[in-house]
């Protein structure tokens, strides 16, 4: 039996969008990256970083995958974190999300960044290799 190229595409329109959409891809690991830093949840970031992570913070301090995760599980980064969207680039295997994030730590007073993060196609999937925020001046 000859199925032919008209069986061949109605196949094809029954996948979902992100099987052909790298970036939508890229991006529900920076969703599942929020998530799981909100919810202290080492073992589900362990899974999206690369090995190599690096996380640096807006001061410049730079901490590696396994300081990040320890900081995280400590509870010394903060969490319920606000976020807006603000662009995305997409380069070969790699995209580039900056995001404007804002919280407000114990002392009350209201703290924005703008945060880079880099996620890279590695293996057979999508995992974040890189995270900055630069602070933004207090309004």
């Amino acid at each position: 039996m000859k199925l032919g190229c008209p069986f061949l595409l109605m196949l094809i329109s029954l996948l979902p969008v992100s099987a052909f959409d790298p970036v939508s891809e890229a991006l529900q690991v920076d969703k599942l990256y929020r998530s799981a830093r909100n919810q202290r949840d080492t073992i589900a970031l362990e899974k999206i970083l690369t090995p190599d992570f690096k996380f640096i913070y807006r001061n410049g301090k730079i901490e590696d995958k396994a300081t990040f995760l320890k900081s995280i599980g400590e509870g010394r980064l903060s969490t319920n974190v606000e976020q807006q969207d603000i662009s995305t680039f997409a380069y070969g295997q790699t995209v580039i999300a900056i995001r404007k994030e804002s919280w407000t730590p114990i002392n009350g007073t209201k703290l924005e960044v703008i945060r880079s993060s880099v996620i890279v196609h590695e293996g057979s999937g999508w995992k974040l290799a890189l995270v900055q925020s630069s602070l933004l001046p207090a309004n």
